[in-house]
């Protein structure tokens, strides 16, 4: 495993997340950033670090959807992951107090062993925001509703969802 600290500028990710751009941009909303190339078994990840003061002289580190490889079928492991951290850790000019990471989709809870990672309890999307899982059909979404939200859609299913045939040619 190698961890090389690059120039911003050398960041050629494919996600747009992992850019020299997304770095730029991050940089108006006081985030400082750095860029790393790292080296696993011959795989070649670039990686945004992006930093951002908390308190005293202390740092989040966030890595957006890193470290990240297009291929789903390489995955890296809880102990790469580890030395990858640590490795950014002791090349920073930043004293980090904490990292978070966005793992890329292809990481499910049966891919890696997540007993020494903590889930937060509290939110963290913004406020009036949606998650939506868009992998359950319709039908199921609808049965997960309350009664009253059910009851509402039935009554006003006219108003909310029209549904209109547009007229055919007849030549």
């Amino acid at each position: 495993m190698k961890v090389e600290k690059i120039s911003i500028n050398k960041l050629h990710g494919i996600h747009p997340f992992v850019s020299s751009y997304w770095a730029k941009l991050k940089e108006f909303n006081n985030w400082q950033n750095e860029a790393y190339l790292v080296e696993s078994d011959g795989e070649l990840f670039e990686t945004l670090v992006l930093y951002k003061k908390i308190v005293f002289k202390k740092y989040l580190a966030y890595i957006p959807f890193s470290p990240l490889s297009i291929e789903e079928n390489y995955l890296l492991t809880q102990e790469q992951l580890i030395e990858i951290l640590n490795s950014i850790n002791e090349q920073s000019i930043f004293n980090i107090l904490f990292f978070r990471l966005d793992l890329p989709f292809s990481y499910g809870v049966n891919k890696i062993y997540t007993n020494k990672f903590v889930k937060n309890r509290n939110s963290i999307q913004p406020d009036l925001s949606v998650q939506l899982n868009l992998k359950k059909d319709i039908s199921e979404i609808r049965a997960s509703y309350k009664k009253r939200a059910n009851r509402n859609l039935k009554k006003n299913f006219n108003t909310i969802f029209t549904t209109e045939v547009p007229p055919t040619d007849q030549n």
